[in-house]
């Protein structure tokens, strides 16, 4: 009777498992396929979009302002933000975050997982960012409601996109294989290729023969080469290059597929979350990113 009963629990045990993995890969494949529609009705609401034009679509879609009685003093942020996730962002211009605390938010689709605020709870990946001589007035302090923000995990947001690449090969299939960047129109980038590759030339030239270490030579390498390249970036052909500049995707379906932040607010997230390496010189190992893709979430600190 004990080994039947045991039998039987193990039987029962396993059987839930089994269920368990069968719901969860069912709530994939529909989450997928209604991510899939939701794409498609993007697509075909905005088809007559100029891929030049797409991002403004995007940044409308998006919306770029935070809510006045958001914006709070030092008392209310401090009150209002315990038991809640407080985020920072590092900008290198005064003039943005200064912006940024009067409710205005800059989206760009440049970003690596696309449209969004770019927010992480660590402060030193913040002030990476941040202006070196000015760390006070370029971090911004602000939070979201641990209870109400719609948070969506990117790792998931990566398993559906497999999952639509694998069922709808004929639409999406082209994205297995393909990197951002073959979709991505850049007017400067043949000239940017040619400045890089000559620079590099005049950092080995300069770097050969002094019998180096490969510490000590990686290091050198790039402090010669950024000092270089910020005296090529005060030149006037440089800045004329760059003032005219046109970058875009060559397609609207490339634009949307590789702009993670846009897919998760399609899905009708607030945030989208990931662990990566985010400082700006990559020392300090995975840190946490919230993507805030609902800037009426948002609450900042005005100071």
């Amino acid at each position: 009777m004990k080994t039947k009963k045991f039998v039987s629990v193990l039987f029962g045990v396993a059987f839930a498992l089994v269920l368990n993995i069968f719901y969860c890969y069912a709530n994939e494949f529909e989450d997928a396929e209604f991510l899939y529609s939701k794409i498609n009705e993007f697509l075909i609401a905005h088809k007559d979009v100029n891929p030049e034009m797409f991002d403004d679509v995007c940044k409308e879609f998006m919306g770029g302002t935070i809510p006045k009685t958001n914006l709070l003093d030092k008392q209310d942020f401090e009150k209002k933000s315990k038991r809640n996730i407080v985020l920072y962002r590092g900008v290198e211009n005064k003039k943005y975050a200064d912006e940024f605390k009067q409710g205005k938010v800059y989206l760009s689709c440049w970003g690596v997982r696309g449209s969004g605020v770019y927010t992480t709870t660590s402060l030193r990946c913040a002030e990476s960012y941040a202006n070196k001589e000015n760390f006070n007035d370029t971090i911004i302090e602000m939070f979201i409601s641990k209870s109400n923000a719609k948070i969506l995990d990117n790792d998931y947001l990566e398993k559906l996109k497999k999952i639509i690449i694998e069922k709808h090969k004929v639409e999406f299939g082209e994205f297995e294989s393909n990197y951002r960047n073959e979709y991505v129109f850049d007017s400067s980038s043949s000239y940017n290729s040619k400045i890089f590759a000559m620079v590099y030339q005049e950092v080995v030239a300069e770097l050969s023969g002094l019998g180096l270490s490969d510490d000590d030579y990686l290091k050198e390498e790039a402090r010669i080469f950024k000092k270089k390249m910020s005296q090529v970036k005060e030149s006037a052909v440089y800045q004329k290059v760059f003032s005219e500049k046109k970058r875009y995707y060559k397609s609207n379906k490339a634009y949307v597929w590789f702009n993670s932040g846009l897919l998760a607010k399609l899905l009708g997230y607030d945030v989208l979350y990931t662990k990566d390496l985010l400082s700006k010189d990559y020392e300090f190992g995975n840190e946490e990113e919230y993507l805030i893709i609902n800037a009426n979430i948002l609450n900042v600190l005005q100071k």
